[in-house]
C-alpha cells in the first residue's frame, strides 16, 4: 500500500489531506509520486490522520534522520 492508496481507501482528496497536514498540495503530490518521502513530523501525522501505530508498517516510507557524534 502507498499514500495514494491510503488516502483514497479513506475517500480523501489530495487537498484535504494536504489541510490536514499543514502542507502543501504539490507536497502529498510528491509523496505520492516518490519524488520526495515525509519527514519524521508529517510520519506521526499520517499516523494520525489515518489511526495507524505505525504508519511505515503500512507504507514503504523510509525517513532520513540526522545523527552526529
Amino acid at each position: 500500500m502507498n499514500i495514494k492508496q491510503l488516502r483514497e481507501s479513506k475517500l480523501m482528496s489530495r487537498y484535504r489531506l494536504a489541510k490536514e497536514m499543514g502542507v502543501a498540495y504539490q507536497t502529498v503530490t510528491f509523496w505520492e509520486e516518490g519524488r520526495y518521502k515525509p519527514n519524521a513530523e508529517n510520519v506521526k501525522k499520517l499516523e494520525e490522520i489515518f489511526g495507524l501505530p505505525d504508519v511505515k508498517t503500512v507504507l514503504p516510507i523510509k525517513t532520513v534522520s540526522s545523527t552526529t557524534k
